[in-house]
């Protein structure tokens, strides 16, 4: 999706959308998505209630952002892409590769994450539980 718009509500699913060059996804309370890639210029929010997201990939330029109810599960942030973990948002099990960073902000959980090659930044206030640190990896 290149400049369009995706709103997955409650009880709605998306999977496998490409979200780039000024496209965005917006994942709301109740709503799912799986599996998409948040590329170069693409923007997904993932926030309230029960809204989650599941194995997505965040590369070159992409921005993933996690609040307010939100969780997100076996990311894959790598080459430049940024997820962010605002307020009430919950990362579990996703891993920054190399040049992929997430911030963990106040309010912000972020749990088994492992980061090899990439950077986990953790902002005063948020929490960042069990992370796996490799080789080339930042905390």
């Amino acid at each position: 999706m290149s400049a369009g718009q995706e709103v997955v509500s409650s009880g709605g699913t998306a999977s496998g959308s490409l979200i780039e060059a000024g496209g965005s996804a917006t994942i709301s309370s109740g709503g799912t998505d799986s599996a998409n890639t948040i590329g170069s210029g693409g923007f997904e929010m993932v926030s309230g209630t029960g809204a989650s997201a599941f194995r997505d990939v965040v590369s070159g330029g992409g921005t993933q952002v996690v609040a307010g109810g939100g969780h997100v599960s076996g990311e894959t942030v790598v080459a430049n892409g940024l997820a962010i973990i605002g307020n009430g948002g919950v990362d579990s099990g996703s891993i920054i590769l190399a040049g992929g960073s997430e911030s963990v902000l106040g309010g912000g959980v972020a749990s088994g994450i492992g980061v090899s090659g990439g950077s986990e930044y953790v902002s005063s206030g948020g929490v960042a539980n069990g992370a796996t640190i490799a080789v080339g990896g930042h905390e």
